[in-house]
Order: C-alpha cells, then structure tokens, then sequence
C-alpha cells in the first residue's frame, strides 16, 4: 500500500472526480477528502508503483478545476505511530458519550497544583484516565 497526497485541492474538490482520475492508475484501496478545512486529499494505492506512477502524472495538472499538487505521502518511521489525530482521543478507547466529561476532567486534574507539583504530563494523564474510565 502507498498514499499519496494530493495538495492546493481548494474547496471544489470531490471524492468521485478524484477517484476517477486517480483509478486509471491502479487499484485504489480509499480516497479521502478534507472538508475542515478543504484543500487536500489523500488517496491510498494498493500497490506502491501505481502511486508512483500517478505522483509523476499527475502533479500539476488541472482537477476539479485548479492545478493539484500530489506526492507520495510522508509516514511517520517511528515505532508506534498512530494514524489518529494528536488532539482528541484514540479512536474506540472512549466512546463518543464519555468524552466530553473525561476532557472535563483530564483539563481539571492538568489544571491541578497536585499535578503540577508531580510534574506529570498532560499524555501521562490522559493516558492514566482513559485506561481507568474506558468502558468495558
């Protein structure tokens, strides 16, 4: 598998238009746009020199409307990395109903001289509350 980004995508860009441009290069395993804020894409190729042939085709011309630029995505070669955002939760950690109470409290206990004075971080905290209040 390869994803390539696909940059300056502005806000007509479109799943099916892009799809159909990319697809004539291989098999392609998802397309997501972004919509807050728009602008870029990626697409994942399930083979990687399908994804190499689209960046060398593809970069700079005219889709959707505006002239695109498409690379091969960055990854991370960190072991552990994680393909969620950094702000936020874990997907399936915490469901949707106890996030905004644990965000409430991760932010008091952060908040707290007695953190503060145990000189933990904000990830050691959240990490500690989410294992203790993760639904089972």
């Amino acid at each position: 598998m390869a994803r390539v980004y696909i940059g300056d995508l502005g806000s007509g860009g479109s799943k099916p238009e892009l799809e159909r441009e990319f697809e004539r290069y291989g098999p392609l395993k998802s397309v997501w746009v972004a919509r807050n804020p728009p602008g870029f894409a990626f697409i994942e190729f399930e083979d990687p020199r399908d994804a190499e042939d689209a960046v060398k085709d593809m970069d700079g011309r005219m889709v959707c409307g505006v002239r695109i630029r498409v690379e091969l995505a960055k990854t991370s070669s960190k072991p552990g990395y994680r393909s969620y955002p950094r702000r936020g939760f874990p997907p399936n950690i915490v469901s949707s109903r106890y996030r905004g109470r644990l965000s409430a409290l991760i932010q008091s206990i952060h908040n707290s001289s007695f953190i503060n004075s145990l000189k933990f971080s904000t990830s050691c905290v959240l990490c500690c509350v989410c294992v203790v209040f993760a639904p089972s």
